[in-house]
């Protein structure tokens, strides 16, 4: 089946109206209306920074009942995933999708890597 070409979308500012008002504190760090711009920036930022520390660092946790930096790391991703969801689901999504999103994280803290 051949690509087919993406539909370009101008890029606004969400209006108030169109999330939750808790979340006006995340969505007012946003510079302008190149979200897409933002998020590139983010990840090649993050890139660096966490292939500067070692598999030591990674481990770290500064008590032993509180997160390493590596579950920290996964928090974040999981977080964004859940957000990106959410940002681009239509319907709602079910419960069972929700058990398996609540399931992967469980694993996740529980270190598994395989996600089983």
């Amino acid at each position: 089946m051949p690509d087919m070409p993406l539909k370009q979308v101008p890029l606004v500012r969400p209006q108030p109206s169109e999330y939750a008002s808790y979340y006006e504190k995340y969505v007012s760090l946003i510079p302008g209306t190149d979200v897409l711009g933002v998020l590139e920036a983010q990840q090649m930022l993050m890139t660096q920074l966490l292939a500067a520390r070692s598999e030591r660092e990674g481990n770290f946790r500064y008590a032993p009942d509180k997160w390493t930096v590596k579950e920290l790391v996964g928090h974040i991703s999981d977080t964004e995933r859940v957000f990106t969801y959410r940002a681009c689901a239509s319907p709602v999504p079910t419960a069972l999708q929700w058990k398996d999103l609540s399931r992967t994280i469980t694993l996740r803290m529980a270190g598994s890597t395989t996600g089983r």
